[in-house]
């Protein structure tokens, strides 16, 4: 045995249109974990990851203390088994709906972030003075999210 396991983590809450997914994925990068993330037509989000027990533990653990400022985690659940060795990498997989979308926490609008205002003020940078400048933590939300699940 390798000393690997996998683990199926279901996060709930608004996770989605908040930065969630690219979260998720630098943490699992950062722990070292293979597998995926996806965005689940309730609005929560789906993550199958293959590690060390001591990598996933240390990865749930990163979520719960660094999730963006502007998701609201209501519920982690996970479940682990045996290490079946499915993936090469970590990648933000595309959403998956099994039906119509009943419930969801949509985002609320967020004001624009420190470093989107840094790119607005930098009279090199490729966002000078544009007026629409947002990035994955900041910007519309509400107001351009025409469905559950959001993908950019």
């Amino acid at each position: 045995m390798n000393g690997k396991i996998e683990a199926r983590i279901n996060i709930t809450g608004r996770v989605q249109g908040v930065g969630f997914r690219p979260f998720i994925y630098r943490m699992a990068v950062r722990n070292g974990l293979l597998g995926y993330v996806i965005n689940l037509g309730d609005a929560g989000v789906e993550i199958i990851v293959e590690g060390t027990e001591e990598s996933i533990v240390r990865f749930l653990d990163d979520i719960r203390k660094n999730a963006p400022e502007v998701s609201d985690i209501v519920d982690i659940s996970q479940g682990f088994r045996s290490f079946r060795d499915r993936f090469d990498r970590f990648i933000i997989d595309k959403s998956r709906i099994s039906g119509k979308v009943v419930s969801g926490i949509y985002p609320p609008d967020i004001g624009i972030c420190p470093e989107c205002l840094r790119d607005m003020d930098d009279p090199n940078g490729r966002w000078y003075e544009y007026p629409f400048t947002a990035c994955a933590w900041c910007g519309p939300r509400f107001t351009s999210v025409k469905a559950l699940p959001y993908d950019r």
